[in-house]
């Protein structure tokens, strides 16, 4: 479609830090990794599951992933679709970390 952004109703989204989605884990410290440049939120089926980084480097993206709940193979999935939209935003190839 030539659309530079995913989809509102995606699966799984990578966004800002003050999303508005409802915590799964509001006990969760994040408080340091959202102080961080370039973090943001995972956004799985209308919730917040955690937090994740992204580096832009010259030959890939690196994005880490850091879930604050349990992730399903379907929810993992969906966050590296997500991950790789980023990368192809960018042309680069993605190095994804599930940490």
């Amino acid at each position: 479609t030539g659309s530079s952004r995913p989809g509102t109703f995606d699966e799984a989204a990578l966004t800002y830090p003050a999303s508005g989605f409802p915590r799964r884990d509001a006990g969760a410290d994040r408080v340091r990794m959202l102080s961080q440049a370039a973090r943001g939120v995972i956004i799985v089926d209308g919730s917040d599951v955690g937090t994740f980084g992204r580096t832009i480097g010259p030959h890939d993206v690196r994005v880490t992933i850091r879930a604050e709940v349990d992730l399903s193979a379907d929810a993992r999935d969906a966050i590296a679709h997500a991950a790789q939209f980023l990368a192809d935003f960018h042309d680069r190839p993605l190095r994804l970390d599930f940490s």
